[in-house]
């Protein structure tokens, strides 16, 4: 994930960039709760890349709206959406991977475990 995932975020920013006139700078009134920001960076790797992948969930599903009343570039729009997309598919299943790694390491502390008692009460 730490090799491509700059390279996405790269490119779907300044696709997002891009795609419409200046970014504005007026306010919305509603502000994301950055507190949610700094307790992930102080996590666990796997619940970074959970964080990481819902955040891009949220805004993939927010901008999956019809936007044809926008006047973005509807190409860039486009390569965002499959970018933003491609990236969420691959943080899902690095946080997959991190997972089953975890269930794989359960299991072999499970059955050394019993090795261990074996080789403790039969020889």
């Amino acid at each position: 994930m730490q090799d491509k995932f700059p390279q996405y975020s790269r490119t779907y920013l300044t696709l997002l960039e891009e795609m419409g006139e200046k970014i504005t700078e007026d306010s919305v009134g509603v502000h994301f709760p950055d507190e949610l920001y700094r307790l992930a960076r102080k996590s666990q790797p796997e619940r970074i890349i959970r964080f990481i992948a819902q955040v891009l969930d949220e805004v993939s599903l927010l901008l999956d709206e019809d936007l044809n009343v926008v006047a973005w570039d509807q190409k860039k729009l486009k390569d965002f959406m499959s970018t933003l997309d491609t990236q969420l598919v691959a943080t899902q299943s690095c946080g997959d991977k991190a997972k089953a790694w975890e269930l794989i390491r359960k299991e072999v502390h499970r059955h050394l475990t019993k090795v261990d008692l074996l080789a403790s009460t039969r020889l």
